[in-house]
């Protein structure tokens, strides 16, 4: 198949949606939703409804450190350090999201470990899906996950049927990684498709600005 072809298909992917927004009201335990509706946070007390959600922001953020080390686990060394980069960046981000709002006021007490609570959630379920075991999809049905960059740029990642119908059409024969990843590749750099057994995935860096392929973010392999 013509490259021309492949980018026209790859192009096509810009349809998929987004990775799914997360609904954090059922994410939080049932611990703390009893500790709001007994007591003290039942009635509105503030250091009472405060106490609820720095407990809760603590089980999350045990969460969250559990999910990021199931990412690590999976990522060649390369990948590993930007990820790493990109969580310092997250945390800085979630910071400075969490003081732009605060009015000195005792809200505070509650609005600024709530955001961080909220926030934790959303990072700590992306997390989570990027350590799950490429096996445990679905057969038959392709994930789509996005992961958004400065600029417009996504990278798209792909794990199932149409993975395979990308590796498969990529011209040239798998290859081993340099860099410690497992499995066969192939790929120009705007598209990365490995082959793990049975398992096929494919990260394609997309322009969603200009509608088509772009130069990834980083040199991972």
């Amino acid at each position: 198949m013509k490259l021309l072809a492949l980018t026209a298909l790859a192009a096509t992917l810009l349809a998929f949606p987004a990775a799914a927004q997360v609904n954090v009201e059922k994410e939080y335990s049932a611990t703390y939703n009893r500790c709001f509706q007994t007591g003290d946070a039942a009635r509105g007390v503030t250091p009472a409804m405060a106490g609820c959600i720095n407990a809760e922001l603590t089980r999350q953020d045990k969460r969250l450190n559990t999910a990021y080390a199931g990412a690590m686990a999976r990522l060649s060394p390369k990948a590993k350090d930007s990820l790493r980069a990109k969580q310092r960046a997250w945390i800085k981000n979630r910071d400075a999201e969490c003081e732009a709002n605060l009015t000195g006021g005792t809200i505070d007490f509650i609005e600024r470990p709530s955001c961080h609570l909220n926030l934790t959630i959303e990072r700590a379920v992306e997390l989570e899906r990027m350590a799950k075991p490429r096996a445990e999809a679905a057969p038959g049905i392709t994930e789509a996950r996005a992961f958004p960059y400065e600029g417009g740029i996504v990278d798209l990642l792909l794990i199932g049927p149409a993975a395979q119908t990308l590796y498969d059409r990529l011209p040239g024969q798998g290859k081993t990684s340099a860099c410690g990843a497992t499995g066969l590749h192939k790929g120009d750099g705007k598209m990365l498709c490995t082959k793990n057994g049975a398992d096929h995935s494919c990260h394609v860096w997309l322009d969603a600005t200009k509608q088509s392929l772009a130069n990834p973010e980083t040199d991972d392999c």
